[in-house]
């Protein structure tokens, strides 16, 4: 009886284990330079390597509105993104700049020559819109399904 329990528990525990990851997280920004409000935006992304944050390559879309004439940003003006940890929604400052002092910050466009970043004052305040998370595979809730049946035909059987 012990031994068809732990087999049970281990087959219950395996089955768990097993989920589709790359939750896709949507985060509304709003970026100032020296206290000034400087673009608001939005961004998106699948966090396809499982590390609990979004960086450059695993962005879907981002677009960042100016608030004082500059160009609006999009996916493809970016060439620098600091990695978004979405379960602490902190935006780090560690986006390659190359030019400035410190050379990293949120976010760079136009081949890293304008950028908000930490030398300049800049912040950020960010909300996550959405959060879609892992879920079990089929496969995974099938494990699981036969492990109980087969606990409980285990059971039955002792019992006749």
């Amino acid at each position: 009886m012990f031994k068809s329990l732990i087999a049970g528990a281990s087959l219950a525990l395996a089955a768990t284990g097993s989920f589709a990851a790359n939750n896709t997280v949507s985060v509304s920004f709003d970026a100032y330079l020296e206290g000034y409000l400087w673009y608001v935006g939005s961004f998106t992304g699948t966090d396809s390597n499982n590390d609990g944050s979004l960086s450059l390559s695993e962005l879907t879309s981002f677009v960042g509105t100016p608030q004082e004439g500059d160009a609006p940003l999009t996916l493809s003006s970016l060439s620098s993104f600091g990695d978004f940890t979405y379960a602490t929604n902190t935006w780090h400052e560690n986006g390659y700049i190359p030019y400035g002092w410190g050379n990293t910050g949120y976010f760079a466009w136009n081949g890293g020559n304008n950028a908000l970043g930490q030398f300049d004052e800049a912040s950020v305040t960010t909300t996550i819109t959405s959060n879609i998370s892992a879920v079990p595979e089929p496969t995974s809730l099938a494990m699981m399904g036969l492990g109980a049946l087969a606990l409980a035909v285990r059971r039955k059987r002792k019992s006749a």
